[in-house]
């Protein structure tokens, strides 16, 4: 019987392009530059490295990964808010 593909996916955010990893630091601890931003970025382009590095390691596997950044994904989550909201 065949396999069937796999798929592994990791949410990341847009907000990616605030982060800066510096392996030096991935916590945020040295210097005074903490801020939400940055590492909501740092932890959100991780994703993203590991997806990338993820889908390498497994690229021979039949298995897929994927990151994305949900707010681009119409969905009906926030049915019941809206539908609470305007009642």
């Amino acid at each position: 019987s065949a396999e069937l593909p796999g798929k592994i996916a990791l949410t990341s955010s847009e907000l990616n392009y605030f982060g800066e990893i510096d392996f030096d630091n991935l916590n945020l601890e040295k210097g005074n530059y903490w801020n939400f931003l940055k590492s909501y970025g740092n932890t959100k382009l991780m994703n993203i490295i590991v997806a990338k590095e993820l889908g390498r390691l497994v690229q021979n596997d039949n298995i897929t990964t994927y990151s994305l950044h949900p707010g681009m994904i119409s969905t009906n989550i926030n049915y019941k808010n809206k539908r609470r909201n305007n009642s």
